[in-house]
């Protein structure tokens, strides 16, 4: 009988091979472990317990000093004998899935381009469907960590339903826009396929007949939102740090037909990639700017911060306004915000440590 590598947590496993690392079954597993480092052990990302069969890896290397006695790093870890099963564990295994539609929302006037006239469905003056039972759109922000889509009846403003999931690509390629763009240079179009395979795959279990969602505004960073879009990230990843919808020295919004994305929604929907701000800002910063009233014509003096995998700080003062982008994520430990990322807290004279 031949021994196996289990994941526990997940109810995966496979045959030990020599002479393969754990990240490398973890990809081919499809198992949450990120390293945007590309397996070279210096992001820490990739950091797991192993729970059973130690002694059929390699010894623990230099990278590996600072973990704890059964911890190590997924890209380190080789098998070095096929003797006995080895179980892994995901310390930081959880969801993504906490996100806030509460309180915070600016009223707006319902004015959607899709619209019901007589028995038809018009976007803007041209018809594309006969109308069903309802018109619904999807707002979109592709983040780099996690996808939030938001289906909203068009007719009535009504949001109807709510999805929260992780970014797929963090399975693939680490935490941050750069490790992207660098595997998006080796391997086209991949990321953009797991991407749209993904949202699909959340869309059909929408409460709604797919067909009568006729439109899809999309906001995400620069990179995501491109990528989305099935665009070449590569000029973002190098000086001048541009979209290439910013190379053109013209508007940076994008406008596609769901079919021509593989979206399965209405074939004829629209799906608005919301304008750029420039460089690293993108068009989540513009959606904050708009949904919060910065772009407003007011004497408003008022910052915004978003501190998401990559981060932006948006600074309002008058008429003049500036923006500025840095990589939040994994400039801090490479542990995303789960049950258990905190290990304890303590209160000693009444000082909270």
């Amino acid at each position: 009988m031949r021994h196996k590598i289990h994941f526990p947590q997940f109810d995966r496993e496979a045959d030990l091979l020599k002479e393969k690392n754990i990240l490398d079954y973890a990809r081919e597993l499809k198992i949450p472990i990120s390293s945007s480092c590309r397996g070279r052990g210096i992001c820490k990302e990739c950091r797991i317990v192993i729970e059973k069969g130690y002694e059929v890896l390699n010894k623990k290397t230099e990278l590996e000093n600072d973990l704890n006695e059964n911890e190590r790093l997924a890209c380190q870890a080789i098998i070095k004998n096929d003797s006995a099963d080895i179980h892994i564990r995901i310390s930081h295994k959880g969801s993504l899935e906490q996100i806030s539609t509460g309180e915070g929302k600016k009223e707006v006037k319902l004015n959607p381009l899709t619209r019901k006239k007589s028995n038809r469905v018009l976007f803007g003056d041209k018809e594309i469907d006969s109308y069903r039972n309802h018109i619904y759109g999807i707002a979109a922000d592709i983040g780099t960590t996690t996808i939030v889509l938001h289906l909203v009846d068009l007719e009535s403003g009504k949001l109807i339903f709510t999805s929260a999931f992780e970014n797929p690509q963090r399975i693939i390629d680490g935490n941050d826009v750069i490790s992207r763009i660098m595997y998006d240079r080796e391997k086209p179009a991949a990321l953009y396929e797991e991407l749209i395979s993904c949202i699909n795959e959340k869309i059909s279990k929408m409460p709604c007949d797919k067909d009568e969602v006729y439109e899809m505004v999309v906001v995400g960073n620069s990179t995501m939102r491109d990528m989305f879009f099935g665009l070449d990230v590569q000029s973002i990843g190098i000086k001048p740090f541009k979209s290439v919808t910013e190379m053109r020295q013209g508007p940076t919004f994008l406008n596609k037909r769901a079919q021509d994305l593989s979206l399965r929604i209405n074939k004829d929907a629209n799906i608005y990639g919301t304008s750029l701000i420039g460089s690293h800002v993108g068009a989540d910063t513009t959606g904050v700017c708009l949904s919060t009233g910065l772009f407003d014509e007011s004497n408003l003096t008022a910052m915004a911060i978003d501190i998401g995998t990559n981060g932006e700080i948006v600074l309002k003062k008058g008429h003049r306004i500036i923006a500025t982008s840095c990589a939040a994520g994994p400039a801090l430990e490479p542990m995303p915000a789960l049950r258990g990322a905190i290990q304890k807290i303590s209160i000693d004279s009444g000082e909270i440590g």
